[in-house]
């Protein structure tokens, strides 16, 4: 099952990684921009941390917007 749908020609693309509190933006990183395989399929490699005091665990979420590098925002999950 494809999460994603990539539409046109696109050749590049990365994940821009957000820490949000109360539905504000509060970190973002970005993965490396990265190449389609000869499949088309897209491999995102990385780690990042956010360090958070216990107490905004509740309020908390991580986006993950994945992006073309010319065309804008082409799909998104949330965890």
């Amino acid at each position: 099952m494809d999460l994603l749908e990539f539409q046109g020609n696109k050749h590049e693309a990365y994940v821009r990684v957000t820490l949000n509190q109360h539905f504000r933006n509060m970190k973002e990183k970005r993965t490396c921009i990265v190449r389609p395989s000869r499949d088309r399929e897209f491999s995102f490699v990385g780690g990042f941390n956010f360090k958070l005091d216990p107490t905004q665990l509740d309020v908390s979420s991580i986006g993950f917007p994945v992006s073309s590098l010319h065309l804008g925002m082409i799909g998104e999950g949330v965890a």
